[in-house]
């Protein structure tokens, strides 16, 4: 089957059925090509935020511990996955805390939100090489001057694209594109249906054997940022928690959205959280 008629049965598809099977079957059809493999190799620091006050275990700022019958935009019922932003230097380690933060707050998704509201920095640093899928495309980095990460992965998807044959790139064009698309829209009916499609696509790279899968984030639009979703075993085994801090999310008087240093925590022994150090 073509990938442009994949593709149009994926989108007219009524997800409110939860159509899993078929979804899955429609994937499997389309087939892995036309995707780049990535390494998180050691040193490679990773940021994850959570909002509110009710941070106070390492395990908070980890992946969701409990089982869930819901997906999510990366993960299933039968696979939890570690959401977080990746960090290219220290002159953007603020972008991508920004990054991260947008995708749980709700004041800095709605503009128009009055409050204020407490955000954790978890900072993760990978010790050991993790493998995942790349789902990107150059659409999606309109800020890839100003990143590192988004720069060369522009590139490394541009250098793909000329080595391939003439009749495959606009094949493989349209995929990228796609999926793109699926991982980076918004949910606005907060249904987990809608998620169906980028959930399935992730098991199924896990199941290939990938560590996880790499996207645009959702809420710049894929503009700012790029996100990773790993598999808690791999967060178990191949990344370390290093470091900790909260800010303070808050309306200011011009009527923008104020992101402010508050202080730095370490981690206990027990695992428990101490602030203010």
């Amino acid at each position: 089957m073509q990938f442009e008629s994949i593709k149009e049965r994926l989108l007219k598809m009524d997800m409110r059925s939860y159509p899993v099977e078929e979804v899955r079957a429609l994937l499997e059809a389309a087939g892995p090509s036309g995707f780049l493999v990535a390494s998180l190799d050691p040193g490679q620091r990773i940021v994850r935020a959570r909002v509110g006050t009710n941070v106070m275990e390492a395990s908070d700022l980890s992946y969701r511990q409990s089982p869930s019958t819901h997906y999510y935009r990366a993960s299933t019922p039968s696979m939890r996955m570690f959401y977080g932003c990746l960090v290219a230097d220290e002159d953007s380690a603020y972008l991508s805390e920004y990054v991260t933060a947008a995708e749980c707050s709700r004041l800095l998704s709605n503009m128009e939100m009055e409050g204020e509201e407490l955000v954790t920095f978890g900072v993760w640093e990978v010790t050991r090489p993790i493998s995942v899928i790349e789902v990107i495309h150059p659409n999606y980095f309109s800020h890839a001057e100003d990143n590192p990460l988004l720069k060369e992965a522009k590139f490394q998807y541009e250098s793909l694209l000329a080595s391939c044959p003439k009749s495959l790139r606009k094949e493989l064009d349209q995929r990228a594109e796609f999926f793109s698309y699926v991982f980076s829209r918004p949910n606005s009916s907060k249904f987990d249906y809608e998620y169906l499609i980028s959930a399935l696509f992730s098991e199924m790279s896990v199941q290939k054997g990938y560590g996880g899968v790499l996207y645009p984030s959702v809420a710049t639009d894929g503009m700012m940022g790029l996100n990773v979703a790993i598999t808690d075993q791999m967060v178990d085994s191949n990344m370390r928690l290093e470091s900790i801090s909260r800010y303070k999310i808050r309306n200011v008087e011009d009527g923008s959205i104020s992101m402010e240093y508050k202080d730095d925590g370490v981690v206990l022994p027990n695992g428990m959280l101490r602030f203010g150090v």
